[in-house]
Parts: C-alpha cells; structure tokens; sequence
C-alpha cells in the first residue's frame, strides 16, 4: 500500500504551485480575478525597487493534478514565459513579503491578498510546513474543555473563519456554542 501523502506533503509537491510576475497592470486586473478560481492564490502590489523600476503584481497559485505551465498560462489568460513552477515554496512565500531582503520595502503578510495567510505567517515566523489546520484543530480542542473561550478562539482563528462560506460560519459557532454551552454548565 502507498505511503499516504500529509498535509506538508501536498502543500510542497512539487510542480503543484506556479508563480508569476507582471508590470503590465492593465494585466494584473485579469490576473486578480482568474486566479480565485485556484484551490490555493496569493497576489501581491510590490512598488518599484529602484527608481528607473515600476510597480508590478506578484502571483502563485496551486493546482491540483497538473504540472503543465502552459494549462496554467491558459486558465490565468496570459502568455507562458510569465509563469514558472515554483521549486521552494517557503522561500517564494518569504520572496512576496521581501523577509530575506532587507534593503527592499518589507511587506506585512496582510499585504499578501490570498485566501490563505496562514502560508504566508507560516514563512515570516520561520514554520517551515505545518499547516494552520492543526492549530486550529487543537485550539478547537481547548475550546472544547475550555481552556480558551470562544472569543479567544475566534479572534485566533479570524482569517480562517473570513475564508469559510458563510454557511460553514454558521455550522461553526453553532458547534461553538453548542461545546462551550455544555462545557459552561458542568
């Protein structure tokens, strides 16, 4: 039987994520907009470098079961040579907010826009793979025994909660007030 791939494992296969550049932010617009339809996006606005440089948009996304840059270049509508695989995701993370260097502007993960800033907290605090999800598992988890109150849980947990549909959120502080609710009153 096959090794069953982790967490970690997905999220660093590689040749699942892509990465590209523009100046051209008539571009960019498009870009903003094709890459939601990905299971996992970022972009970022860097402003010039220097002063002959121009502002320009940074994108990564990652897609399931292809490795083919061109059917990348295709969904996102622009050219392959704008488009390559990514070989080191934490260092490409770390790329976006300018971490490593230091003579250029540094960007907050909250400048990131992606629908995940866990992998972009992840790279500025130095947590080379492990997903959000375990985080938020085992703070549920205290919730639940309440060593955490719901309002710590959720203010820890807020970008998680942004992503979900809101149907989810309902779901969620249902089971949150149903777990504190029970844990409150023994």
């Amino acid at each position: 039987m096959p090794k069953r791939k982790t967490l970690d494992d997905h999220l660093n296969e590689k040749g699942s994520w892509f990465v590209g550049v523009t100046h051209d932010l008539s571009l960019a617009e498009n870009i903003k907009t094709s890459i939601l339809d990905f299971p996992d996006w970022a972009w970022i606005l860097h402003q010039p470098d220097s002063d002959d440089g121009t502002e320009h948009i940074h994108f990564m996304v990652r897609a399931n079961g292809t490795r083919s840059i061109k059917n990348i270049a295709d969904k996102i509508e622009l050219p392959g040579n704008y488009i390559q695989i990514v070989k080191n995701l934490v260092g490409m993370r770390r790329y976006f907010m300018h971490l490593d260097e230091p003579d250029k502007h540094q960007y907050d993960v909250y400048d990131v826009h992606t629908n995940n800033h866990g992998l972009f907290r992840q790279a500025k605090d130095g947590n080379k793979g492990s997903s959000d999800i375990f985080k938020l598992y085992s703070d549920y988890c205290r919730l639940t025994i309440g060593s955490i109150s719901p309002k710590q849980f959720i203010d820890e947990h807020c970008d998680e909660m942004e992503r979900m549909p809101f149907s989810q959120k309902i779901k969620t502080f249902q089971i949150i007030n149903s777990e504190w609710g029970q844990h409150a009153h023994t």
